[in-house]
């Protein structure tokens, strides 16, 4: 009877030391006790105000996308792992971030309150919290031009717009003109949308096209009938007005 009890003694002991080192590798394991507290906030900055941008956010039985024209978004009660994101944007920017690039866009990997065994002793520890900051930058559109003209007074000129990089607001154009004396004439290009505009005294200035620059974008030129300046032109600028770049130029 004693040998008996001696026995379910030590197997009492075992399952008790058993217990308790399962719950010591529940904790420092990963994946053994997922708590649904972690969160992946992303901040961006650089992005137009208004402007689109989208996050794909894939885990272990866990895939979300959200779309937004805030400066942050968060992906909230995640279960401690490893998940991975996608980041697009509208058209027109570049994107700065830790990560790496594919055709799809901008991708990375994060680990979100996971304990893992070191190689040495211990344990190394992932924040519940992570927070990724993305930077945009504004890229200059380009467009393609022809452009034709006189080479004798009245002078007249005609540029057709044949190619265009992405969809570019007329209302972000400034238009330029140097004439041969180099001297520079610009105004805002939608002013002359669909109706005639005088620039510098010397030319009239007349787009026919709707507000966005496209394929079937064709603008005037011609001299303003009695005026004494130089009408000949020696190029056309266009000019991005959100980032200052050039888009395109015809020369002569």
């Amino acid at each position: 009877m004693k040998f008996y009890l001696k026995i379910v003694a030590i197997m009492a002991i075992i399952a008790i030391i058993g217990a308790s080192s399962y719950e010591v590798y529940s904790y420092y394991g990963p994946g053994y006790r997922n708590v649904n507290t972690g969160k992946i906030q992303f901040v961006q900055s650089g992005l137009m105000a208004g402007t689109n941008w989208t996050i794909k956010v894939t885990g272990v039985n866990y895939t979300e996308q959200e779309t937004s024209n805030s400066t942050e978004m968060n992906f909230s009660s995640l279960e401690n792992g490893v998940y991975s994101y996608i980041i697009t944007s509208e058209t027109g920017y570049s994107l700065q971030q830790s990560g790496q690039t594919n055709s799809s866009g901008y991708t990375g990997v994060v680990d979100v309150g996971d304990v893992h065994t070191s190689q040495g002793s211990g344990y190394n520890t992932y924040p519940l919290d992570v927070v990724v900051s993305l930077n945009f930058t504004m890229l200059t559109p380009s467009i393609g031009i022809v452009s034709t003209g006189s080479s004798s007074s009245p002078y007249d000129y005609l540029i057709n717009i044949f190619s265009v990089s992405w969809s570019i607001k007329m209302s972000y154009v400034n238009f330029t003109v140097i004439n041969t004396n180099g001297q520079k004439y610009t105004l805002p290009l939608y002013t002359a949308l669909n109706k005639v505009q005088p620039l510098g005294g010397i030319w009239n200035v007349n787009v026919s096209g709707s507000q966005y620059l496209s394929k079937g974008t064709s603008i005037n030129v011609y001299e303003i009938a009695g005026t004494t300046g130089d009408a000949a032109v020696m190029s056309f600028l266009f000019v991005d007005t959100l980032t200052g770049g050039t888009m395109g130029e015809a020369s002569y």
